[in-house]
């Protein structure tokens, strides 16, 4: 399970089986990237993105297909393929216990998680 901030991403290694749960207001972006066209990470893991970076990813959402298949922005996407692999990465995965009781509150953690500023402070678990 992983909390996105602002400014950070999830890298999936590509035909990985995922979900995804986004919090009402948040805005995303997904990049579909064929495995051999950049060296990225073989497991999963969280990268702080640059500004450039960002601002690569968003400038290139906005192009149309067609636009996608021109040489000035070919060469936007070679960029960010130079600069993704670069990012620091993070350790924001939230663990999951098979545990049943742990499993629940990780969970309410991840549903609610502006309520849980400590661990006592969200709602008490039986033992």
């Amino acid at each position: 399970m992983w909390m996105v901030p602002p400014q950070y991403a999830v890298w999936l290694p590509g035909s990985l089986p995922h979900s995804n749960h986004v919090t009402a207001g948040a805005e995303l972006c997904f990049l579909f990237i064929e495995p051999a066209a950049v060296v990225m990470p073989e497991r999963c893991c969280t990268l702080k993105i640059s500004p450039l970076c960002r601002e690569l990813i968003l400038s290139l959402a906005r192009r149309t297909d067609p636009e996608r298949a021109q040489m000035p922005t070919q060469r936007l996407i070679q960029v960010l393929f130079d600069e993704l692999p670069q990012q620091p990465q993070e350790q924001l995965q939230l663990p999951v216990s098979g545990h049943p009781k742990i499993r629940q509150m990780v969970e309410t953690m991840a549903q609610e998680p502006a309520r849980w500023n400590t661990l006592g402070s969200g709602p008490a678990y039986s033992r």
